[in-house]
């Protein structure tokens, strides 16, 4: 079986989206408030894969349509712009944890501008394209619900302790934008 072009840069993408981990590897401190959902959020995403994986090797829940790649293909792309650019604008602050302090500043430039949780929508957007550019629908279907479950817990999670900790400036920065989809939610 050759590969076509749409899987080289299907590769590609992928590649450049598992070297987030050696390009914006996160700050670990002491005091970090939060583990579980991180690892909540990497487990569901291997979770993801490997099923697809089964699925799709034993074509369980494939709907071919033609142009479905090139869709996935730019969603996929669009997830990872997404993630570096709010990578990218956080810089060395980043943390795959929940930290917060009193004193840190609220990120206004680049995709905060309009939304409080660009990287988990980036990620969101990597997570279901895989299954769409394998047009496995069953398994699109369920990461995108599974995903979104699992990426609300932790916004939400991640929301009560920023306003806890960062209060009244918090919650003015946060009633500015959209929680993760532009003009929706």
């Amino acid at each position: 079986m050759s590969l076509s072009i749409f899987d080289y840069i299907f590769i590609i993408i992928s590649v450049l989206w598992l070297l987030e981990f050696l390009f914006y590897p996160s700050i670990n401190r002491k005091d970090e408030i939060k583990k579980d959902t991180f690892y909540m959020i990497l487990v569901t995403i291997l979770l993801i894969v490997i099923i697809n994986s089964v699925m799709t090797y034993f074509n369980i829940g494939i709907i071919y349509i033609k142009w479905i790649k090139v869709v996935a293909l730019i969603i996929y792309s669009l997830g990872l712009i997404l993630r570096y650019w709010s990578l990218f604008i956080i810089g060395k602050k980043f943390s795959r944890y929940v930290q917060v302090d009193e004193t840190q500043d609220l990120v206004i430039k680049g995709p905060y501008r309009i939304l409080r949780h660009p990287l988990y929508l980036g990620l969101y957007l990597l997570t279901i394209s895989i299954p769409l550019y394998t047009e496995n629908f069953l398994v699109f279907i369920f990461s995108a619900f599974i995903m979104f479950r699992i990426l609300k817990m932790r916004m939400d999670e991640e929301e009560i302790i920023m306003e806890k900790v960062i209060g009244e400036r918090y919650i003015h920065w946060k009633e500015k934008r959209f929680k993760f989809i532009p003009f929706i939610y």
